[in-house]
């Protein structure tokens, strides 16, 4: 079951060969959370460089958990309405 959360994004990494970008979130109470979007996300999304522009900035992710075997358990960004930037 996804939930919303509020994050800042702090870091964005390119995972190659396979373009998939890893987003490390810190929460309010400080904890980091990572999340993974797949390439055709990153292409809907407007591209690396678009996301890589939101490192700073306030997000809500409702993203589902997942584990994924290189960094554990993550959040998996499969819609556009997984993330979104928050303006208020």
């Amino acid at each position: 079951m996804a939930h919303s959360h509020h994050f800042t994004i702090v870091e964005v990494q390119s995972t190659h060969p396979n373009r998939s970008l890893l987003l490390k979130l810190h929460c309010s109470s400080g904890d980091a959370v990572p999340a993974l979007i797949q390439p055709a996300m990153v292409r809907k999304l407007g591209g690396v460089r678009c996301i890589k522009q939101w490192v700073g900035r306030r997000i809500s992710c409702k993203a589902t958990m997942a584990y994924v075997p290189v960094w554990g358990e993550v959040r998996m960004v499969r819609t556009i309405d997984d993330i979104k930037e928050v303006t208020s």
